[in-house]
């Protein structure tokens, strides 16, 4: 097992995004079934850090000097005074780590126990002791604000891999939205590491798409298992 696994974040405006005259509060939710997930693994888990790479949004409230992992752990919050994009993100926190291995993990999912016991499963280096696999758990995403429904995503931002691996193959800064994560994808697919799963239970939350998201038409497909 890792010995330190360290929960890597960028946060950008999924504190308290507004929406319909109220806002949602998308990184707390996320935050908090972390906790849950992390205590119902009572014990089977590593030592545990958490990296959120913060770029703050006028308005929104900090919350982040309050916010505490079970057993007391305050989470660091790192800054860049470069731009905002999901590689940078991703890649300011690990850059502040100190984990062997890491899990990245965006700020408006909602975790469950069964995605870190698989991340961790696939962490295990092989027979040969090389580098464990790099394991992308497939999740559903809730396709509207009641959180009634919801459909199968492909998306590959969320992951499980060594701090050797990531150091290997950083995630792509690009500034354009919906490419970082293909590439990345494709990298450890082509090296015939990359595992995809579904973890039931584990989901991205609804909320109204970004500017930036809305006017992306990446020239790459998006990532299929």
């Amino acid at each position: 097992m890792a010995r330190l696994l360290s929960i890597c974040v960028g946060l950008r405006g999924r504190t308290a995004l507004p929406w319909q005259g109220g806002t949602l509060s998308l990184f707390p939710r996320c935050f908090e079934s972390l906790c849950a997930s992390l205590a119902a693994m009572n014990g089977r888990m590593p030592a545990v850090e958490m990296l959120v790479a913060h770029w703050p949004v006028a308005g929104e409230p900090d919350i982040l000097p309050n916010l505490r992992l079970p057993g007391g752990i305050a989470p660091k919050v790192v800054r860049s005074e470069l731009d905002y994009n999901r590689g940078r993100g991703r890649n300011t926190a690990a850059a502040a780590s100190a984990g062997d291995a890491i899990f990245f993990l965006d700020a408006d999912m909602l975790v469950v126990p069964a995605v870190l016991e698989r991340g961790l499963h696939y962490l295990e280096p092989g027979p040969s002791g090389a580098n464990g696999q790099v394991f992308f758990p497939l999740y559903r995403r809730y396709t509207s604000a009641t959180h009634e429904r919801s459909i199968v995503e492909h998306g590959t931002g969320n992951c499980f891999l060594s701090r050797t691996q990531w150091e290997q193959f950083k995630w792509p800064e690009i500034e354009k939205w919906g490419q970082e994560d293909t590439l990345f994808w494709r990298h450890w697919k082509a090296a015939g590491l990359a595992v995809r799963e579904p973890v039931a239970g584990f989901y991205h939350q609804w909320h109204p798409l970004a500017p930036d998201h809305r006017s992306a038409k990446p020239v790459l497909r998006r990532a299929r298992p």
